[in-house]
């Protein structure tokens, strides 16, 4: 599961859904310590923008959004859409951004 950023609408559920599920959580690494230190036995990944990691052979890279971010009254880290990648799709989550333009050379 990815969180794109630190705003009670995105967090919502998702550490009740991964203790139940027992799915870790991918995302910002300043978000990740928060979670992290308040549900111990919930797994988070903290990443940062351009940064991946892989959890059961899904690769997850967070790049760049357009919005704010907060959690709890501490900062959030980034916002952040997120490059998924897995059996040879690639998904791209937008996570809450504004509009932007870019060129991609692949």
């Amino acid at each position: 599961m990815v969180i794109s950023h630190g705003h009670f609408d995105h967090v919502g559920d998702a550490v009740y859904i991964a203790r139940k599920n027992k799915a870790p959580i991918v995302t910002m690494v300043e978000l990740a310590w928060i979670l992290g230190e308040e549900n111990k036995d919930v797994q988070v990944i903290g990443i940062n923008l351009s940064g991946s990691t892989e959890v059961n052979g899904i690769r997850f890279t967070a790049v760049p959004a357009y919005h704010s971010t907060g959690y709890n009254g501490k900062y959030g880290g980034a916002a952040s859409g997120f490059v998924i990648e897995h059996n040879g799709f690639t998904l791209y989550h937008a996570g809450d951004t504004g509009g932007f333009s870019r060129t991609w050379n692949s």
